[in-house]
């Protein structure tokens, strides 16, 4: 599945998608490239100062070697008052997901989309947590992602991700159809090879490969 410019591994749930590999969080959702001395501003509220920065660069530095503890440790020392900045936020969820904290990063991903309803991510971000943590399922996931559906009509991961669940409860007639859906909104943005090449990629539309294949 996908995960979204996700914090984040190709070959599953579009997270955008996949598990989260966290560098595209730097530099989207609100956020600029950071120069040295330069501040952070989200939609020009809060900013951050150089030495906030810092902590937040060494976070994501953390994060790509894979090291969840330390990168936590720098967010801890940010001030509390930019503790729920979403930027911050969504460095935490991929702090979560890495360390296979479900139920948190859960938590924080259904914040977030409440903290930035227009924002695609935390919704993706949800689901993809509600399908693994403790008392969850796929068919959890669904629906999450199903009640938010209408809301991202240009987004094809939301599509490709229902696809997915369809596909692993074995609602073959639906995920071909979500899938169909995907591959028409990414049509629109000149991206239908890149998604059918997901498509082929993730383990959890295996029952269509063949199918995606000989699509053309």
């Amino acid at each position: 599945m996908s995960h979204a410019s996700a914090p984040f591994a190709r070959g599953r749930e579009a997270i955008v998608g996949w598990e989260p590999s966290v560098t595209p969080l730097y530099h989207s959702q609100g956020l600029e490239p950071i120069g040295r001395a330069q501040t952070l501003r989200y939609r020009g509220c809060v900013k951050f100062t150089a030495e906030e920065m810092r902590n937040v660069r060494a976070a994501l530095g953390w994060l790509e070697l894979g090291d969840h503890v330390s990168a936590l440790e720098e967010l801890e020392a940010l001030p509390g008052e930019k503790q729920s900045h979403p930027h911050v936020l969504k460095i935490r969820y991929a702090i979560h997901i890495q360390a296979r904290r479900w139920d948190f990063a859960f938590e924080l991903a259904d914040g977030l989309s409440r903290l930035t309803p227009d924002e695609v991510q935390p919704f993706v971000w949800r689901s993809y947590a509600a399908r693994r943590m403790p008392n969850g399922s796929t068919e959890m996931a669904l629906q999450l992602l199903l009640d938010v559906a209408n809301h991202f009509p240009d987004e094809p991961i939301v599509p490709f991700n229902l696809a997915c669940y369809n596909c692993q409860l074995g609602k073959l007639v639906q995920a071909r159809s979500w899938l169909h859906i995907a591959f028409e909104v990414a049509a629109k943005q000149n991206a239908t090879l890149e998604w059918k090449r997901r498509a082929i990629d993730d383990k959890d539309l295996q029952p269509l490969r063949d199918e995606v294949r000989n699509s053309g």
